[in-house]
């Protein structure tokens, strides 16, 4: 859930196969969401983006996501 002013989104998980390592998955939700937060995208728009972020990096060992794909995603998505 999220919520800004009278805003609420409620953001579902992706289901994923396997979570493999949940390191990080707190920070890579953050940075995608705050990526589009300075972006000037909605509350759904960020929202969604910190969660494909997250759902990224649980499905691989490390802290990080490979790079590129948030570029992808945006690409592909906005």
């Amino acid at each position: 859930v999220v919520k800004h002013g009278d805003d609420i989104v409620l953001q579902a998980a992706t289901p994923v196969e396997s979570i493999v390592d949940s390191t990080g998955a707190g920070d890579a939700y953050t940075a995608g969401f705050l990526y589009g937060w300075t972006q000037d995208w909605s509350l759904k728009e960020c929202a969604e983006l910190g969660t494909y972020c997250a759902t990224q990096l649980i499905q691989q060992v490390g802290g990080r996501i490979e790079p590129g794909l948030m570029e992808q995603y945006i690409a592909s998505n906005r």
